[in-house]
């Protein structure tokens, strides 16, 4: 295509031809979203009429005043491979008043094929299940770093798989493109993608028996502030210092730059000598938080979320909360919060939600009990928005925030979505939750729902996972615990009469507590202390 970064304007005896332009999202070895209308958007001359033929349908739009583009396709059946071609008029007279018209910035078109004059054609195309997988450093964490990495990298070679990475970008503005392009699941390919969202992808493929398209957006280390958009956070009382923060961020943002810049060139100096010395290298100097930098708030929205939105989905998996575990008080609101803003910047106000409940981790960094708040938040903020919990309190490395089995994380996460979202029978969605308790004298009686034939597991240090307290609110480890048919009883010999019962409330958790099928209860409480 001979324009790479707009569009061109051909003046020829008051005569202009305009290319037509596609989001990047749309291009070679793509997977549009089956059994929905599935929209269609790029760019265009204002006014120019852009049509879309796919699988036998055949649409037209003009462009608006500004020179953008929507239709949709389908409903479409999984299936595939096919071709998509987008044509604009090939000649068209317009006003003077459009001549000096130019498309928004920074349009990459290389991962088109141009078919002919303002013609493209999209190859290899399949129609299937559309995931968009998002979070921190635990979402992003790539295969070739999982545990038993050759084994997983052989066991990428999906060519009906497709990844499509989302580049990482801070932006002060939303933005209109997203940064990345499609490719087929290769050992190669799959490499730096993210290990979770790989593992969900090959357990869908494997059950539905369709192609699957996967979105990686996810960046490590970021806050939940950096997700949402700036009229969210606006709204949120709880963010208002964090703004507020970072504004003053801004004000400093010149001086802390050259500050950063004299500190970067003086690294890269003892960088230097210590590489000829044989010596190691010392760590470099972190970005000055400011303008640009991963934590800004709104910038991931603006620049990693906005740019995918309309896209054809089935749902979101989300896999956060460490990076916010020193702020736990207000993740629930954050959370349900950028729920609903993703939900609207994708028209879908039921679009599935995927949650992945933090965990057992021995931290170190936050206050003792910020993972279970966090975990408590993101069940509440599944049942405010109808979203679907993963537990993985079983799950973690107590000695590293990373686990490397990622594995059973991207297979319990399709699980959950195989019953919650595609309704399969034959897959737990969740292991037995507590619903209501009784006090008889010392001992608590807990019931449960969803048991499925609930079960007590012996543990080898021969702690338990349950902690009772009286109306001194001072919790002691359970010294007896027991199921009587479907129900739990549970006792300390430190408590006479138990006020309120805890389970998994640590972050690090002895954990015993499934149904008959392993899935574990997930953590809860009795009390609101």
């Amino acid at each position: 295509m001979t324009g790479r970064c707009g569009f061109w304007l051909l003046l020829v005896a008051g005569v202009v031809h305009a290319e037509v332009v596609l989001s990047p999202l749309f291009g070679d070895h793509m997977v549009l979203q089956a059994g929905v209308r599935v929209p269609v958007w790029g760019w265009a001359a204002p006014g120019e009429a852009v049509t879309v033929e796919f699988r036998g349908e055949r649409h037209t739009v003009r462009a608006s005043a500004s020179g953008e583009w929507l239709l949709h396709l389908g409903p479409l059946p999984a299936g595939g491979p096919d071709e998509m071609r987008i044509a604009g008029e090939t000649w068209r007279h317009f006003s003077r008043d459009h001549d000096s018209w130019a498309p928004p910035e920074q349009l990459r078109l290389t991962h088109l094929r141009n078919t002919g004059v303002n013609d493209l054609m999209i190859r290899d195309v399949l129609v299937g299940e559309v995931w968009l997988c998002g979070g921190q450093s635990n979402m992003e964490w790539p295969v070739a770093a999982m545990a038993d990495v050759a084994r997983e990298l052989a066991g990428a070679e999906r060519p009906r798989l497709r990844l499509f990475t989302q580049d990482r970008v801070v932006a002060s503005q939303p933005q209109r493109l997203a940064a990345g392009r499609w490719v087929a699941s290769t050992a190669d390919t799959a490499r730096d993608f993210s290990a979770v969202c790989a593992v969900f992808g090959q357990r869908l493929q494997d059950v539905l028996g369709v192609p699957v398209g996967l979105l990686d957006n996810s960046w490590d280390g970021t806050y939940l502030e950096s997700w949402l958009p700036r009229e969210a956070l606006e709204r949120i009382p709880e963010s208002r210092p964090w703004l507020d923060l970072w504004k003053q961020y801004a004000r400093d943002s010149p001086a802390a730059r050259a500050e950063f810049a004299r500190r970067l060139e003086e690294w890269q100096r003892l960088a230097a000598a210590a590489q000829a010395e044989g010596r190691p290298t010392p760590v470099s100097p972190g970005q000055p938080r400011g303008p640009g930098h991963k934590y800004s708030p709104y910038g991931l929205f603006n620049g990693m979320v906005a740019p995918l939105a309309p896209f054809g989905l089935r749902g979101v998996a989300w896999y956060h909360g460490e990076g916010n575990a020193e702020r736990a008080a207000e993740y629930e609101t954050l959370l349900v919060s950028l729920i609903h803003e993703w939900r609207a910047a994708w028209r879908a106000p039921d679009l599935p939600f995927l949650l992945v409940q933090l965990p057992n981790y021995a931290q170190q960094y936050a206050p003792a009990g910020a993972w279970s708040a966090i975990r408590e938040a993101q069940a509440t903020a599944a049942g405010r928005t109808g979203s679907h919990l993963t537990v993985t309190i079983d799950l973690g490395d107590p000695g590293d925030i990373h686990p490397r089995r990622k594995r059973p994380f991207g297979e319990r996460l399709a699980t959950t979505a195989l019953a919650r979202v595609y309704g399969r029978p034959g897959f737990p969605s969740m292991g037995p939750e507590f619903r209501t308790t009784t006090v008889e004298g010392s001992r608590a009686r807990l019931r449960f729902r969803h048991t499925g034939g609930l079960r007590l597991l012996p543990r080898e240090d021969g702690r338990s996972g349950f902690l009772l307290a009286g109306v001194d609110r001072v919790f002691h480890r359970a010294t007896r615990a027991r199921l009587e048919g479907e129900e739990l009883v549970v006792e300390s010999a430190a408590v006479s009469r138990p006020a309120a019962v805890r389970y998994a409330w640590e972050d690090d958790p002895p954990s015993a507590l499934t149904d008959a099928t392993g899935l574990p209860a997930p953590p809860f409480r009795t009390d609101q202390w």
